[in-house]
């Protein structure tokens, strides 16, 4: 049977709330990630993001939000260009110097499968969604730590199945002590430093494409 320390957990319960709040208060973000692979499987990623929450856009992945990523992937010796778009209408992607494609109509499942996992999972969620997981999972306060030059509290969260009695997976966030903001995940499978470049800024809608 998984079990925590009620206080840590309250303690972790409490900062997520107060993060999901400063989440929610934020219609704009332009941040700079990192994402070093944590197993052999997985790419080493450089990107830039930015994303501005749209309730009258449709969710084609990312939750109500137009956005723009540029970047590069390494993986298997190579590197590799790519950068893909949503502004309400069509969702663009490319990949190297020659592939390029643009859905009309995007689809959530489509969208996916064009950016695949490790390229759709440098878009942090909470920051789009407002979610870090689902019910299933249960937070551990873990004190503060230095992450990436910021004070930040360190939360392990535990996702768990069968009938919530076993964790088959389990990841730390970083959450800035100042802001509540989250700048950095790790689990098994990767390691994100996130580096926040502008908050609740204006963007035009012709920012949220890449081939114009």
């Amino acid at each position: 049977m998984f079990q925590l320390n009620a206080q840590e957990q309250a303690k972790a319960d409490a900062i997520i709330v107060k993060s999901v709040n400063a989440l929610k208060s934020i219609y704009s973000i332009e941040y700079e990630v990192v994402q070093e692979k944590n197993h052999e499987l997985r790419p080493n990623i450089n990107a830039t993001f930015i994303c501005s929450k749209d309730e009258n856009v449709e969710d084609v992945a990312f939750g109500k939000v137009m956005v723009i990523a540029k970047g590069n992937i390494e993986q298997n010796g190579k590197t590799e260009e790519f950068a893909f778009s949503y502004d309400g209408d069509q969702f663009k992607y490319n990949k190297g110097k020659k592939f390029k494609k643009v859905l009309n109509t995007p689809a959530k499942n489509l969208v996916i499968s064009y950016l695949m996992p490790f390229v759709y999972s440098m878009n942090v969620l909470p920051y789009t969604k407002n979610s870090y997981a689902s019910k299933s999972t249960r937070y551990e306060y873990l004190g503060k730590e230095q992450y990436n030059g910021e004070q930040c509290y360190k939360i392990k969260a535990s996702i768990l199945k069968n009938g919530q009695k076993k964790v088959t997976y389990t990841q730390y966030w970083y959450i800035q002590c100042d802001n509540y903001l989250p700048i950095g995940l790790t689990n098994k499978a990767f390691t994100q430093k996130i580096n926040i470049t502008a908050l609740n800024k204006e963007y035009p809608k012709t920012v949220f494409n890449i081939n114009p």
